[in-house]
């Protein structure tokens, strides 16, 4: 008898299920009896077609924990007996756990970002399960890809700005990086470019001029992490580049002729602060705030030696168009 593969599944999220009845409490020595196992199969068949009628993810899950319990003490027996029984239940496993990718996805279109995010997990084992993968719709899985990258797409903004305190130096830029879930990962990815807000340098009879060249902020790797709620627990951006914007200045103090001179990019200062304060990987942020429509979490960056920094991060749900 095949092992299923359902164990992933039941870890997507916590839930109390109702007694098992019979089958709950059956030794697994027992089932070697043929009228004990076909009970324990019809217990299992009958939740799971309660569970597929009902479209609640948590019945869902339950019930497969169900079949999963039985079918693996079975299993375990080295059971020959009742092949057609086994059958009907796997076939109706099949049919709950396309459910359950149905019913996740569509949580994920109403705002569910974990269950949208678990919804590719399963994807992703189905993938190393060729049987179940047909048992439960090639066709099917299909749809579920397509329609996954959407809800769980997200946007990163940055709001940098940065004063070199010596120099009266202060400069103000802004990033947005739409950011991609990929559902061979479970991780972000994304390129979105810096853009330059304002530049100043305060010098006593003289003026600044700059030239800025536009460059691409990218995100190489950005995970969610999640609760045992299907909520979001924290966020690491530990891999990612954030470009050399190649920023010039010319500076003119009368009468001396203009001065050009190289300055310190934005993307240099920004990584160059990371390093300062001994990680550059960007984690612990603050969940769910500022509690506004659309946003997951938030990270404030800052320091003040040479270098005053202050740079706001929001992770987003991008506005629907």
């Amino acid at each position: 008898m095949r092992r299923p593969l359902t164990c992933l599944i039941l870890t997507l999220a916590p839930f109390t299920p109702a007694p098992w009845a019979a089958a709950q409490g059956i030794p697994p020595a027992v089932l070697h009896q043929n009228d004990m196992a076909r009970g324990a199969l019809k217990e299992v068949g009958s939740a799971l077609k309660a569970a597929i009628s009902s479209g609640s993810r948590n019945r869902l899950l339950a019930a497969i924990e169900k079949y999963n319990t039985v079918i693996t003490d079975l299993a375990n027996l080295e059971y020959q007996g009742l092949g057609n029984e086994v059958k009907v239940s796997r076939d109706l496993s099949y049919r709950a756990m396309a459910s359950l990718l149905e019913v996740m996805t569509r949580n994920c279109e109403a705002g569910s970002l974990g269950d949208g995010m678990k919804a590719g997990e399963l994807v992703r084992a189905l993938d190393r399960n060729v049987q179940t993968t047909q048992g439960v719709g090639v066709a099917h899985i299909a749809r579920i890809r397509a329609r996954l990258p959407d809800c769980l797409a997200l946007e990163l903004h940055i709001d940098s700005s940065m004063t070199f305190i010596e120099a009266n130096y202060r400069a103000h830029f802004e990033v947005k990086v739409p950011l991609t879930y990929n559902l061979g990962t479970g991780l972000y990815t994304g390129t979105g470019m810096v853009r330059r807000v304002h530049q100043s340098l305060e010098k006593s009879g003289c003026t600044a001029t700059y030239k800025f060249r536009p460059t691409p902020f990218t995100v190489n790797r950005l995970e969610l992490r999640l609760n045992g709620a299907l909520g979001v627990q924290d966020v690491v951006l530990d891999d990612y580049d954030p470009g050399t914007t190649g920023e010039t200045m010319t500076l003119l103090c009368p009468p001396a002729p203009p001065l050009p001179m190289a300055y310190m990019n934005w993307g240099t200062t920004f990584s160059t602060a990371r390093r300062t304060s001994g990680n550059l990987s960007i984690d612990t942020w603050r969940i769910g705030v500022p509690a506004v429509k659309g946003v997951i979490a938030s990270k404030s960056l800052s320091q003040d030696i040479v270098l005053r920094e202050a740079t706001d991060m929001l992770l987003v749900r991008p506005r629907k168009k």
